[in-house]
């Protein structure tokens, strides 16, 4: 054979494997993409002032996909997010992760995190603690 047909049949190969290669990269990402908060079906839930006492912000299984507070108290907070539909006392009930938020400042964040039973959230002074913050935190919690 020569360099010119094997070329050839090399585009042609190459070519008809590119929508399958195409195919599999958007399957292997979309799951990604489909939780960043753009696409349909994301909601938020809006929390003017956050404090010990657990909020649902899903009451069924979904995807903590963002974040974003502002922390006005003097000292730092940590939101708690629980992955339960069972009632939560924030001291008590281990949470499923936290995210601090410095004194006197506002996060953004991406967090994309699934939560198999439900969603609800709190604040407190401490990871892990039941103490609230004096003036508590405002939120915004974007979820599936």
């Amino acid at each position: 054979m020569s360099d010119r047909l094997i070329i050839r049949w090399l585009a042609v190969i190459v070519a008809a494997m590119v929508p399958w290669l195409v195919v599999g990269f958007v399957a292997l990402i979309e799951p990604a993409q489909a939780q960043t908060g753009a696409g349909s079906g994301d909601s938020a839930k809006t929390i003017t002032t956050l404090l010990n006492v657990a909020v649902s912000v899903k009451a069924k299984p979904g995807v903590v996909d963002t974040v974003s507070c502002l922390n006005a108290n003097p000292s730092p907070v940590f939101l708690q997010f629980y992955d339960t539909a069972a009632a939560v006392s924030p001291g008590t009930t281990t949470a499923k992760f936290f995210v601090p938020i410095a004194s006197g400042s506002a996060i953004s964040t991406f967090l994309g995190i699934n939560m198999f039973s439900a969603i609800q959230v709190a604040a407190t002074t401490t990871a892990g603690g039941g103490l609230a913050a004096p003036q508590g935190v405002q939120c915004s919690i974007g979820f599936k």
